[in-house]
C-alpha cells in the first residue's frame, strides 16, 4: 500500500446529486471481495453493497486554499463489513470500497496514490433517468421510475425506517495494507436526509448473485470532510 495513502491529510468537499442504490449478495461471493481480516456484515443472511453515485465538488486537501479545488463524478461499490471488532464505539457503520469509478483517468491515478478509493477509469453514461457504468467488459445500470411512482418496500429490511438507518449510518471505510494492517477513514457530514428513490430497472454483471433491495436520493447539497486514515488493527 502506498505510504501516500496514509498521510494525515483531511479533504474537504461537497456532495451533489447523491443517489444510493443497494443490492444484496450471497455471503460467499461477498467474502471473496474482501481482503483478510475483513468479513461481510450480514443482514437477514445476505451481504449488502451500497452504490454511491455523486458529483463531488470543490474537493481539496484541507491545507490548500479553495483555488486548488477540483470536481468530478464518482461512482463506488461499497460493501458493508462487520466492524464490531474494529470499532467498538460505533460498529455497523463501516464499508470496504470494492470498486470506485470515474471518467477522468488522470484523477483515478492520483486518487489511487493518495486515497483508498480504489479508483478505476470507466465509461459513465448519466442522464436524468439513470446511470450506466461500463468497465473491462462489465456493466451496471439502473433506471429511475417515472415521477410519482412509489418505491416498493425494501425486502431485505423490515421497512424503510430500518433501511434508512442502515444506509444512513455509513460514515467510515476500511482498507488493508500488505502487512495485514487495517486502516479506518471516517467521513464527517452534518446531515444525510435520505429519500426513497423508486427504480424501474437494475442490472449488473459485476456480481453473480446481486439482488436489488432499495435506493435512496439526497436532494440537499452536503458539505463533508474525508478525514485522515487511522490504523485500527
Amino acid at each position: 500500500m502506498s505510504s501516500w495513502r496514509t498521510l494525515p491529510i483531511t479533504y474537504h468537499g461537497e456532495l451533489h446529486d447523491v443517489e444510493l442504490v443497494q443490492w444484496s449478495l450471497d455471503p460467499e461471493e461477498a467474502a471473496r471481495e474482501l481482503p483478510a481480516p475483513l468479513t461481510p456484515r450480514l443482514i437477514a443472511g445476505r451481504a449488502l453493497v451500497s452504490l454511491v453515485h455523486v458529483r463531488l465538488r470543490r474537493m481539496r486537501p484541507a491545507f490548500l486554499p479553495g483555488l486548488f479545488a477540483f470536481s468530478y463524478r464518482h461512482v463506488a461499490f461499497r460493501l458493508l463489513v462487520d466492524d464490531s471488532a474494529l470499532d467498538r464505539e460505533a460498529p455497523g457503520r463501516g464499508v470496504f470500497f470494492v470498486r470506485s469509478f470515474t471518467d477522468r483517468p488522470l484523477l483515478a491515478h492520483a486518487g489511487n496514490l493518495l486515497t483508498h478509493y480504489r479508483l478505476t477509469p470507466a465509461e459513465l453514461e448519466v442522464d436524468p433517468r439513470g446511470l450506466a457504468v461500463r468497465e473491462g467488459g462489465r456493466r451496471l445500470s439502473y433506471r429511475k421510475a417515472v415521477i410519482g411512482a412509489e418505491a416498493p418496500s425494501p425486502g431485505l429490511f423490515g421497512g424503510w425506517a430500518e433501511a434508512r438507518a442502515v444506509v444512513g449510518a455509513i460514515d467510515r471505510s476500511y482498507a488493508v495494507d500488505p502487512e495485514g494492517g487495517v486502516w479506518q477513514t471516517r467521513i464527517e457530514r452534518p446531515d444525510w436526509p435520505l429519500e426513497p428513490l423508486p427504480l424501474a430497472g437494475f442490472a449488473t454483471d459485476f456480481f453473480e448473485s446481486a439482488r436489488l433491495e432499495c435506493a435512496f436520493r439526497v436532494a440537499s447539497i452536503i458539505p463533508y470532510h474525508w478525514l485522515a486514515p487511522v490504523r485500527v488493527a
